[in-house]
């Protein structure tokens, strides 16, 4: 209760008199939504590739998600082959692609915010980071579609913010020491400066995403 900074009298009061909060003062509201959104909104940072195609994380690694499966780099791999076979109609390969992505996404977000709901947060907060990509290019297509099946899927009460996702797969979560050399090229994450380790760098870019959109929710 020392934590909202709100009288504990009034506190209780509002606690057995809910419908009582209509006149409570604008400055106790705002206290009390602060406290409950630093508590109970759960921010979740989404990190997009074009073969591994997505990673999760909220900022303090307590929550990761990774797409384990290998369709994206099988679809693109087929939408290639296509492309290659000169009785193939480019924009039915290009179709067909786009048909797989789209169906792969749904499923994967499906999955996503199965085990998001499994937190049991007040909200949640899905963090995109801008990819600044040509709205022509493959991965303008992924953005476009992820953001769809996430705004199909979430609760009303739920938000998706895009930020900037400048150096998020290069800045160690713990020091903020922002290199290259931080990432391994086995996928790896170790910061040169502190030492922190994580097992994959597209986790570590999904952490600073939702971190990045923490900083705006609060």
């Amino acid at each position: 209760m020392k934590q909202i900074e709100v009288p504990n009298m009034l506190l209780k009061h509002y606690k057995r008199h809910p419908d009582k909060l209509i006149n409570c003062k604008v400055k106790h509201i705002q206290k009390i939504d602060n406290y409950v959104r630093r508590n109970k909104v759960n921010t979740v940072g989404i990190d997009l590739g074009k073969y591994r195609f997505l990673a999760a994380s909220n900022s303090d690694l307590t929550f990761t998600f990774v797409d384990e499966h290998n369709t994206f780099f099988q679809l693109f791999r087929k939408y290639e082959s296509r492309l290659e076979d000169k009785q193939v109609d480019n924009n039915k390969a290009y179709s067909k692609l786009k048909t797989g992505l789209k169906n792969h996404i749904n499923q994967v977000i499906n999955e996503l915010i199965e085990q998001v709901n499994e937190t049991n947060s007040f909200q949640t907060v899905f963090v995109l980071g801008d990819h600044g990509s040509s709205h022509l290019s493959f991965p303008s297509l992924i953005f476009d579609l992820i953001y769809f099946a996430i705004k199909q899927r979430k609760h009303e009460y739920d938000e998706i913010l895009i930020v900037d996702e400048s150096f998020t797969s290069i800045e160690c979560p713990k020091c903020q020491k922002r290199t290259s050399q931080n990432r391994t090229k086995s996928n790896r994450f170790r910061c040169t400066h502190c030492g922190f380790y994580y097992p994959n760098d597209d986790v570590i870019a999904a952490a600073n995403i939702a971190k990045k959109g923490k900083l705006l929710v609060f």
